[in-house]
């Protein structure tokens, strides 16, 4: 689901190219406005082929309890750490 606020929609392309040495909290922002400007494209949002192979591989594993999701808010602070 895209959740966007107009500040975050106006920010998207503001930031062309970020660093994997920058700051995480930096980084985080960056795959923020990646995922805002993927949604602004629902019409081909449908994953390719190999992707929609490795998502029911991880759908497939969650429904048998061999895999778990991770709240976002923990994955964070993991980053930030």
């Amino acid at each position: 689901m895209c959740l966007m606020d107009d500040a975050r929609r106006s920010n998207i392309g503001a930031k062309s190219q970020v660093s994997i040495t920058h700051p995480s909290r930096e980084r985080i922002q960056t795959i923020k406005s990646l995922w805002d400007s993927r949604c602004q494209q629902p019409a081909d949002a449908s994953p390719s082929a190999w992707h929609g192979n490795i998502l029911a591989q991880r759908e497939k594993a969650l429904r048998q309890g061999a895999d778990r999701f991770k709240d976002w808010s923990m994955v964070k602070e993991e980053l930030l750490r």
